[in-house]
C-alpha cells in the first residue's frame, strides 16, 4: 500500500533455554535393612473337609472342586489332592437326613428332631461285602495253610458227632449189683426184672401197698435212659401192666414217667442230673387186667449216654 513499507519475513525458530541443572544426590552412608512385617491372610472360619474337596498343599485347607487358588492362603491348587471316602466308610450305612415340611422347624410340637435309622436295604451292601471278604479269607487260608485246614476238619467232625448224638444218641447199660423190692410173688423175684432176660418177669400183688423196686450200682453213673419191657411177655393178658412209675434218684431228684401198654421194647428218657449210686422205682398206677390182682414187669435196664450231646435228649 502507498506510504507503508513491506513486511519482511521473520524467523520461525525460537530459542529454548536449557533446563536448569538438577541437584545430584549426595553420598549416603549404608543403613541397616528394615524388616517388613509379614502379610497376614484374612481370618477365615475353618471348613470341615468333605469328600471331593481339594486340599491346599500349603495350608491343608479344604476347597471347592472348582477353585484354582486356596480360599485360605491363596496358594495354587494345581498339585492339590482330592479328599476321598475312607475305605471303612463303605461298611457303615449312611444315616438318613431328616427332611422337614415347609414351615416346620426342629423343636416345634409334632416335628421330629432326631435322625431316623438307616433302612434295612442300606445294610445289605455292607453285609454282602463283609461276607464276601470272610469267605475269601477262609478259602485262602484253607488252601495255603495246612494247620487251618486240619482245624476246619476237626470242627466239622465235632459238629457231625454232636448232630449224630442228638439224632441217635448211644446209650450203654448200667447193670445193678443189687435189686430189692418190698413186694414179690413166689417164683418171680425182683432180680428177674434186671437179669437181662425178657422171658422172665418180676410179679407183685396190686391190691395192697405200692410196689417199690430199688437198684444199687457199683459205681455212680448219670442215668439218661431206661429200657423197659412192660407186663409179662409170655402171659401179657394175665397180669396188670405198669402205667406210671415215680423214679427217685440217690441225689434227691425225682420224676414221673409213663409206660405204654404193650409187650414190645420201650425206650424211656431219664434225667438224673448227675451221677447216682441208687435209683428207686415206685409203681403209681396200672393198666388193669380184668379179674387179676397181680402185676408184672418183664425187664428194666438203666442206661447212660456214652456218645453225642445230651442237648435235646
Amino acid at each position: 500500500m502507498p506510504g507503508k513499507e513491506p513486511v519482511r519475513g521473520t524467523s520461525l525458530t525460537k530459542t529454548v533455554p536449557d533446563p536448569p541443572a538438577k541437584d545430584e544426590p549426595t553420598e549416603v552412608v549404608p543403613q541397616a535393612a528394615v524388616r517388613r512385617p509379614p502379610v497376614r491372610a484374612p481370618h477365615r472360619t475353618p471348613r470341615r473337609r468333605e469328600v471331593g474337596d481339594v486340599l491346599c498343599p500349603e495350608c491343608g485347607a479344604g476347597n471347592d472342586p472348582g477353585r484354582k487358588f486356596c480360599r485360605s492362603c491363596g496358594a495354587s491348587l494345581e498339585a492339590a489332592e482330592v479328599v476321598r471316602r475312607p475305605w471303612w466308610r463303605r461298611f457303615v450305612p449312611r444315616r438318613r437326613h431328616l427332611v422337614l415340611k415347609a414351615g416346620a422347624r426342629p423343636g416345634q410340637p409334632g416335628v421330629k428332631s432326631a435322625r431316623g435309622l438307616p433302612p434295612m436295604s442300606a445294610l445289605a451292601g455292607p453285609v454282602r461285602m463283609v461276607a464276601s471278604v470272610a469267605a475269601l479269607t477262609v478259602a485262602v487260608l484253607y488252601s495255603v495253610h495246612p494247620p487251618f485246614r486240619a482245624g476246619v476238619w476237626n470242627q466239622v467232625a465235632t459238629v457231625q458227632k454232636t448232630v449224630n448224638g442228638l439224632v441217635n444218641p448211644k446209650l450203654s447199660p448200667v447193670h445193678p449189683i443189687r435189686t430189692v423190692s418190698n413186694l414179690a410173688l413166689p417164683d418171680h423175684p425182683p432180680e428177674a426184672a434186671t437179669e437181662g432176660y425178657s422171658n422172665t418177669f418180676w410179679a407183685f400183688p396190686t391190691d395192697g401197698d405200692r410196689p417199690v423196686l430199688t437198684l444199687e450200682f457199683q459205681h455212680p453213673a448219670r442215668l439218661d435212659g431206661m429200657l423197659v419191657y412192660n407186663g409179662s411177655t409170655t402171659e401179657f393178658k394175665d397180669y396188670s401192666r405198669v402205667k406210671e412209675i415215680e423214679v427217685s434218684y440217690g441225689n434227691g431228684k425225682s420224676e414221673v414217667v409213663e409206660l405204654a401198654d404193650h409187650p414190645e421194647r420201650q425206650q424211656i428218657r431219664l434225667h438224673s442230673n448227675g451221677a447216682v449210686s441208687t435209683i428207686t422205682l415206685t409203681v403209681r398206677s396200672y393198666y388193669d387186667a380184668p379179674g387179676k390182682l397181680q402185676g408184672a414187669l418183664s425187664e428194666l435196664e438203666a442206661q447212660t449216654q456214652t456218645s453225642g450231646s445230651r442237648i435235646g435228649w
